[in-house]
């Protein structure tokens, strides 16, 4: 497919300051991603209850589709973002099982709590792949996913569209008693256990791992997850595309599934290809500062960057200035997809990591310099997370051909 961007008509209604800044959806190559939909009306209003906003998700994301020529059967991966997660996902629910009413072929889904824009209950994301036969895993039905509501099999373990395999959020429970692991290693060590079992149905391995997202409940849970990544990649020349991620992940009072979520897994792999780690001198990525994840990483037709600081390349020191790193952010981001042999116009999705939404304005006066083509503009969401010390943004791409 010839790579493509949509504009839905009407007011602005994404995480921009300006009408069409920042576009609903980019196709690029056989991929079609979104920004964080959330739930306007036509004319730009925002609805105050959640059942509203939850209808009109979905009725955007359906005219995303149609204007892109893509069907929901090709939607491969479904991200939820929610600022309370735990107790008000219920309204997307019947809409989801209205969606996709065939339990054996659904999206990998996952939901996560968030602070939004005010008055924002939801923003949905999604990764769709053209021509690609939707295939949807559980694993024995030995794994109980939760995904808001208390009926197995709601949300499956891992799907594969073609040859990339998605997968929803990996708990780390015991598989005979379906209680969580006592500590964070040990949930992150059923989790590998769990995915392991997946790799083996859909014929992928560690090897093919392309990009992974580590949820991580407290400071504790995250020195755990990467005591663990050496465990999984003792390789550090060979490793996904890493981003350690804080979230306040719940607590699940069901006597099947008992406890404290500490580590949880996303992971994008794509069969039958290896990876190509990228690096470039003075970028450093986030998670990274001793080499432990990779700046970049190229699998197939698909470019995944760790989140880049603003640094200024020719020193490796953060910039002063919030607009300095910013520019740094993104031009460091581009030119490690550029080393992997993509251009800037490849780039299909990016994530803008940031404090606080009030540096918005900034990153959108930068944003139209770097992308100053409205035909070459990849799909956005600006989202809040703690940074290391100094840092003031952090810039992660998709780019696929």
């Amino acid at each position: 497919m010839a790579n493509d961007t949509i504009y839905l008509p009407g007011p602005a209604a994404n995480d921009s300051t300006q009408r069409h800044l920042v576009p609903d959806a980019a196709v690029r190559g056989d991929l079609l991603f979104t920004g964080g939909v959330a739930g306007y009306d036509p004319t730009g209003r925002l609805p105050e209850t959640h059942d509203e906003q939850a209808a009109l998700v979905y009725e955007r994301i359906g005219s995303i589709l149609e204007l892109a020529g893509f069907s929901p059967d090709e939607i491969g991966h479904w991200f939820i973002w929610a600022p309370d997660r735990h107790s008000r996902i219920g309204p997307i629910n019947p809409h989801w099982e209205r969606l996709f009413p065939d339990i054996e072929s659904r999206p990998a889904r996952h939901a996560l709590a968030r602070q939004l824009d005010p008055g924002v209950h939801y923003r949905i994301e999604i990764i769709a792949v053209k021509n690609a036969q939707r295939r949807s895993y559980e694993i024995n039905d030995r794994v109980y996913h939760t995904g808001g509501t208390a009926t197995p099999g709601f949300m499956p373990f891992g799907t594969a569209m073609g040859d990339i395999l998605f997968t929803g959020p990996t708990y780390g429970m015991y598989a005979a008693t379906r209680r969580m692991g006592e500590t964070a290693y040990k949930q992150a060590e059923l989790c590998l256990e769990c995915n392991q079992e997946l790799f083996k149905l859909t014929g992928h391995s560690l090897e093919n791992m392309a990009q992974m997202f580590v949820w991580y409940h407290d400071a504790e849970s995250r020195e755990a997850a990467k005591q663990f990544t050496e465990i999984m990649f003792p390789d550090r020349q060979d490793r996904p595309a890493i981003h350690y991620i804080y979230s306040q992940l719940p607590y699940w009072p069901d006597p099947e599934v008992q406890g404290q979520f500490l580590i949880q897994y996303d992971i994008i792999g794509v069969r039958g290809a290896r990876r190509r780690v990228i690096s470039l001198p003075g970028i450093r990525p986030v998670d990274g500062d001793q080499g432990e994840v990779p700046a970049a990483v190229v699998m197939g037709n698909l470019c995944f960057t760790a989140v880049c600081l603003g640094p200024d390349p020719r020193t490796g020191e953060l910039a002063g200035s919030l607009e300095q790193q910013v520019r740094h952010a993104f031009g460091n981001a581009l030119a490690l997809i550029e080393t992997g042999g993509f251009r800037a116009s490849d780039t299909g999705h990016i994530y803008v990591w940031y404090q606080d939404h009030g540096v918005r304005e900034t990153v959108d006066r930068v944003w139209a310099e770097v992308f100053p083509r409205m035909e070459d503009r990849p799909a956005r969401h600006c989202v809040v997370a703690e940074l290391p010390a100094g840092a003031l943004v952090g810039v992660e791409v998709t780019a696929a051909r």
